[in-house]
């Protein structure tokens, strides 16, 4: 059975100035998450405007950084420093607690998104991981790119150790506007624009900044409209069947555990820059 588009959010500029346009897609009014996804950014900058280039905490989620164009560096309390160039991942479980800032080198091109951690992870130890372009799954449908990098699509596994089922893949249209893809009938999935316009099961189209919410299937239909190149991403996995409790950076499962994760940031426990060299 093919998914269909079950409901539409329109993408608004959450920023949008010289410098800087941001679409935010999660949270919203209407929509809280999506499989494990509780946040969605999509941002293009000019020149090194920054997102998250201060210092900053996180706590309860998996941080993903997925860089289309430009270039970042990347440091945090554990103790890592790290280079992000085009079509770069990165991911961070960041657990009980971890402290990052993102330094901008050219104008980037992205996507930042947050799924949570189960409740029986979310103070665990934080961890870190980075994967190059060239490491990413990719192959090939109707003459179309396609990045797995969660989750898994026509037997190809996507390279991210995410706690739960998760879907995170780049549809690339470049040759052809028409793709139809197996998908596991279990997940709860949505398709996010971040370049062009599509059509999912010829409804539509979606353009740049929109999020859709697929109906139950076992089967996409994807269809570029308009120009090519046309980007997408489909996000989604196992839904989350628990409380969320949010409070800026953190995501918890009750006002008891935000608490404490407050606590652990203000006593240091989530660790420090200081003395990281940069």
């Amino acid at each position: 059975m093919k998914r269909e588009i079950a409901k539409a959010f329109q993408g608004i500029p959450a920023v949008q100035d010289s410098a800087m346009t941001l679409f935010r897609a999660l949270p919203t009014n209407q929509i809280e998450s999506l499989g494990p996804f509780v946040f969605v950014d999509f941002y293009e900058t000019k020149g090194t405007k920054g997102i998250g280039d201060s210092p900053h905490p996180h706590a309860g989620i998996e941080v993903i950084s997925y860089l289309l164009q430009g270039e970042s560096v990347h440091r945090d309390s554990l103790g890592n420093t790290d280079t992000l160039t085009d079509g770069d991942a990165q991911f961070i479980k960041a657990g009980q607690g971890i402290i990052h800032k993102e330094t901008p080198r050219r104008s980037r091109k992205g996507l930042q998104l947050w799924t949570s951690l189960p409740p029986k992870q979310k103070f665990e130890e934080a961890e870190y991981y980075s994967y190059k372009a060239n490491t990413i799954p990719t192959f090939k449908l109707d003459e179309n790119e396609i990045k797995v990098i969660a989750g898994e699509i026509s037997g190809h596994k996507g390279i991210l150790p995410t706690a739960r089922p998760t879907v995170l893949v780049h549809i690339h249209f470049e040759n052809s506007n028409e793709i139809n893809l197996p998908i596991d009938a279990n997940w709860e999935l949505g398709v996010y624009v971040i370049n062009g316009q599509v059509m999912v099961a010829e409804k539509g189209p979606l353009q740049i900044g929109d999020l859709a919410l697929l109906t139950e299937g076992d089967e996409i239909k994807l269809q570029a409209f308009g120009d090519l190149p046309v980007d997408i991403v489909l996000l989604g996995g196992e839904k989350i069947d628990y409380p969320l409790v949010f409070d800026g950076p953190f995501v918890m499962d009750s006002k008891e555990n935000l608490a404490m994760a407050y606590q652990n940031y203000k006593t240091g426990k989530m660790g420090s820059l200081d003395g990281i060299p940069f």
